[in-house]
C-alpha cells in the first residue's frame, strides 16, 4: 500500500484497518510507518475504529511542506 502519512493523520473503520495491516509496523507500543517514521495509534470510539497519528509534527520526518 502506498504511504499516505504526509497527507492524512486520521483514518476510520475499514480504511484504518487496511492501512494499519498493509502499511504500518508495530514497535510494541504504537504502529510506525516504515517510510516516514510517523507513529499511529488505533482507538475505538464507540463502534468506530479510528487510526490516529501520534504527534505528527514530532515523528513525521518527511512531511510535505507547503
Amino acid at each position: 500500500m502506498e504511504c499516505r502519512c504526509a497527507q492524512v493523520d486520521l483514518l476510520y473503520d475499514s480504511e484504518a484497518e487496511a492501512y494499519a495491516a498493509q502499511h504500518l509496523r508495530s514497535d510494541g507500543t504504537t504502529l510506525v510507518c516504515p517510510d516516514t517514521g510517523a507513529r499511529w495509534r488505533s482507538e475505538r470510539r464507540g463502534v468506530q475504529e479510528v487510526l490516529r497519528q501520534v504527534d505528527p509534527a514530532q515523528h513525521l520526518t518527511h512531511r510535505v511542506q507547503h
